[in-house]
């Protein structure tokens, strides 16, 4: 799992809030404001509790929770509800753009790079978790064409 380090609120913000977080048996990214995504953590803390709801779901917060026990993948939105989703899955103002990296084989760590390319509201450092170890490292954001092979591009005939 990867995430970039940029946040939006009034404005586009690198910050040192972490979008991955590992919490017992879960690995959990995020995609929102910091108060959606604090919000969402305690939630998870609190042990899953309905009281830790906020009663006002946000429209742009998103979540992918792997679950390392049962080996399945989730994806939350503002109604904390969770649906189990497929291996490739992306969150974030850059997911239609990393979604098609991926697909197109990328990693997790190249879609980022390919989506900061394409839209403004990605970039920052990058956060990768291995799914198999739950070790972090923080790696900078990549910006650079040659993700995109002579395949891959768009020609015009």
């Amino acid at each position: 799992m990867a995430s970039d380090s940029q946040m939006i609120g009034e404005f586009i913000e690198q910050l040192s809030f972490d979008k991955i977080e590992v919490i017992g048996s879960y690995i959990i990214g995020c995609a929102g404001s910091v108060r959606d995504i604090s919000q969402f953590i305690s939630y998870i803390n609190n042990g899953w509790r309905d009281i830790d709801i906020p009663e006002e779901k946000s429209e742009t917060f998103e979540s992918l929770i792997y679950d390392l026990v049962n080996d399945e993948i989730k994806y939350y939105d503002g109604s904390y509800i969770g649906i189990r989703t497929g291996e490739t899955t992306a969150i974030g103002s850059g997911q239609s753009f990393a979604m098609g990296a991926m697909l197109n084989g990328a990693s997790a760590l190249e879609a980022i790079s390919i989506a900061s390319m394409l839209d403004p509201y990605t970039g920052g450092d990058v956060k990768f978790c291995d799914v198999n170890s739950s070790e972090f490292k923080e790696l900078p954001l990549v910006k650079e064409k040659s993700f995109f092979s002579k395949e891959t591009r768009v020609s015009e005939a």
